[in-house]
């Protein structure tokens, strides 16, 4: 069977290869289209089995292990599309921004993540209105756009970020972030 699926993409990677410029191109933007439209459907999935707790009934204890151990997504896609689910729950408008791609998971992500650590930090639940504005001003920022207006919007640091990664060689390879004013 894993023969087939090999010999099936090399042949569509064949085709591609002959295929026009201008409709390789047209296709791929079908393609984009039509991944998310899907996603957006993922989501709306997300919300209800959420919902029922049906991962319960499957045997996993969160919806995160059943979508990492039940659909194989990798522990910060399963991360993305949770957060991103329950900001849609809470805010269904955004849903055609969503399908439209003006605003992707991993800013939705990030704008769950920094509301929560707001309504944290002071105690006070911030409104759905509030929510609605900040995904709108958000539309088709940068990843790292958008974390500066979340920092700014939410009146919240920035995050300075470690990222540690094992190496080939057994060594491992420190990422530091500084903050501007620690960087100047």
């Amino acid at each position: 069977e894993m023969h087939m699926v090999r010999i099936q993409n090399q042949k569509v990677l064949a085709e591609l290869k002959k295929t026009d410029d201008e409709i390789l191109m047209s296709k791929f933007s079908v393609l984009v289209k039509t991944e998310r439209k899907i996603t957006f459907q993922i989501l709306l999935h997300i919300i209800e089995i959420e919902r029922r707790k049906l991962y319960l009934r499957l045997g996993f204890e969160s919806m995160y292990s059943y979508l990492i151990r039940a659909h194989g997504y990798s522990g910060g896609s399963a991360q993305r599309r949770i957060q991103s689910a329950a900001l849609l729950k809470d805010l269904p408008e955004i849903g055609e921004s969503i399908e439209e791609g003006r605003v992707n998971l991993t800013q939705l992500n990030q704008v769950q993540l920094m509301v929560k650590k707001k309504e944290e930090s002071t105690q006070h639940k911030i409104s759905s209105e509030s929510k609605k504005e900040i995904v709108a001003a958000i539309e088709s920022l940068t990843n790292f756009e958008t974390e500066l207006f979340l920092s700014k919007a939410l009146e919240m640091p920035v995050q300075d970020a470690e990222i540690s990664r094992p190496q080939r060689d057994e060594s491992l390879r420190l990422e530091i972030t500084l903050s501007k004013k620690v960087n100047a």
